[in-house]
């Protein structure tokens, strides 16, 4: 059959045609969309993708600083997290997103990590939201003591925050780990498995801080009345503990005040307890050619602890020593008056009632005015982490909280070109400093090493201990003790002079220098020329 022309046009076949004509428009109409669609979600993913990464980052430094207690730092890593993750939910929202979330290959993904971040979004305002309730925004010095007395209220703030946090944190892990990750995309699915892990690691980070913040609670009397001794410590003089104790003074602590009841001569406490011997008064790690020492405390505390409660009838549960230099910063810290204490390496020959007076003038002040809150935690953390405080808590989970403060500062950068033990604190050119000039001799043969130890701007004779290479003996100084299979020889410093000691082995190894009683601050510095 032939079809008139004008039977096509008046539109017999012109229906197929229509319908070719309007999908092609349709399909050219999607073509565009999708285009512009991609185009805006090419943007959104790369933000999303963006924020979540810093998130993640961001989100591992607040919980470490949370379960440090480093409270300074907090509100500007919470603010930098919700900003992050406020960004994030609105990168996977709006009309393009939602219309994208329907298609049938990709919607999927986008639905999936639409939930995430919301879920981030959600946690981080909750957070944000609980930690300013604590006033901590405010500054950290609404923790810190005034007259004598912490603010119960506030600490107790912070441990509920922690615990509305810990909530927000396990519901939101929750959420997460209801999303269907079958099917995604690798990227997609491997970002939404990091975000769960992250929310599964902050439970436990905040329990570590809710149990600090509960063994401060308890240190602080909110648990029931305690008792707390501070002893005062000679660094110029050679003990184990860091110092011969000189004084110590005893405070009374309930319901987080702090009252000080007195001082007395730390020879009426400990005087039965004698300088240890060569082999306890080697501290600190041996490392090729560097060395920290780290002083022991514990069996001082420990021992005064006992005394105390033989001579008192009272139980001790915390014992804090400060050496010298540490009371000379908290007095400056506080503004006490110079002429209220001796002068810097002269501690020693003080009267005893002179160092008692200001042992506890100064640690009442502090107690009387937290001044500058954040100075003062950065001053406590300094001494802290250069073992110029040290604790001691008859309580075993106290202890574990107590050691992992003390190493928040870190460790003291070693110099390069010398080493330098100082005493009382002082620049090496004060006349209470000992700075010494070490040099390591290996000898022509391999066999022997010689170390040459000068002193010089010493207040008093101090002794330095000189540990050899392992497996070696002693030439021309006599062997003290061992450690680890190495010799252990003691040199007196007496100002001005030098002295040395050779060590023969059959294997040269390093040696080492360990300087009793404070920490080395830098490294050894060596030579291969021949001995003489």
């Amino acid at each position: 059959m032939v079809l008139d022309v004008h039977e096509a046009e008046s539109g017999v076949l012109s229906r197929p045609s229509r319908w070719r004509r309007a999908l092609t428009t349709a399909l050219a109409g999607l073509v565009a969309i999708g285009v512009a669609a991609g185009a805006i979600l090419g943007v959104q993913a790369f933000v999303l993708y963006d924020a979540i990464a810093q998130i993640q980052e961001r989100s591992g430094t607040l919980t470490a600083m949370a379960s440090r207690l480093e409270f300074d730092g907090v509100e500007v890593a919470l603010d930098e997290v919700a900003d992050d993750a406020s960004l994030a939910a609105a990168a996977a929202s709006g009309p393009f997103w939602d219309l994208a979330a329907q298609a049938p290959i990709l919607g999927d993904d986008l639905v999936a990590v639409g939930e995430a971040v919301a879920v981030l979004d959600e946690l981080a305002e909750a957070a944000r939201g609980a930690y300013a309730a604590t006033g901590l925004a405010s500054g950290v010095g609404v923790l810190l003591p005034h007259d004598g007395q912490f603010d119960v209220a506030a600490i107790d703030g912070v441990v509920t925050a922690f615990a509305e946090i810990d909530a927000a944190t396990v519901l939101a892990a929750e959420r997460i780990a209801r999303i269907d990750r079958d099917g995604l995309l690798g990227p997609v699915r491997s970002n939404i498995d990091t975000v769960s892990r992250l929310l599964e690691a902050i439970p436990a980070q905040l329990a570590e801080a809710r149990e600090a913040l509960s063994v401060v609670r308890t240190v602080l009397g909110f648990e029931g009345a305690r008792t707390t001794l501070v002893v005062l410590r000679d660094s110029a003089q050679d003990w184990a503990s860091g110092g011969a104790p000189l004084a110590v003074a005893e405070f009374d602590v309930l319901d987080g005040r702090v009252s000080f009841v007195g001082a007395v001569a730390a020879s009426d406490v400990v005087s039965a307890i004698d300088p240890v011997d060569a082999t306890e008064s080697v501290w600190g790690a041996l490392t090729s050619q560097e060395l920290a020492t780290v002083p022991e405390f514990a069996p001082l505390a420990s021992t005064l602890a006992q005394n105390w409660s033989s001579r008192t009838g009272e139980g001790v549960d915390l014992v804090v020593s400060l050496d010298t230099v540490a009371l000379d910063a908290i007095a400056q810290f506080v503004g006490a008056d110079p002429g209220s204490r001796p002068e810097p390496g002269a501690w020693g020959e003080a009267s005893p009632q002179l160092q008692q007076t200001a042992l506890a003038d100064s640690l009442v002040a502090v107690l009387d005015s937290a001044g500058g809150a954040s100075e003062y935690i950065d001053l406590a953390a300094e001494l802290f982490g250069g073992r110029r405080i040290q604790a001691w808590s008859s309580h075993p989970n106290e202890s574990i909280l107590i050691e992992s403060f003390s190493t928040i500062s870190g460790a003291v950068e070693p110099s390069a070109d010398r080493i330098g033990v100082y005493l009382d604190g002082q620049d090496p050119a004060s006349s209470g400093a000992l700075e010494l000039a070490v040099e390591l001799t290996s000898c022509a043969d391999e066999s022997t090493v010689r170390v040459d130890v000068s002193f010089a701007a010493a207040r008093r004779d101090t002794t330095v201990w000189v540990v050899g290479p392992t497996g070696s003996h002693s030439v021309d100084a006599e062997t003290r003790a061992t450690l680890d299979g190495a010799p252990v020889v003691s040199l007196r410093a007496t100002p001005g002079e030098s002295a040395s000691v050779t060590f023969r082995t059959d294997a040269l190894n390093p040696a080492y220098v360990v300087i009793a009683p404070s920490r080395l601050l830098g490294p050894l510095v060596g030579s291969t020329t021949a001995c003489e």
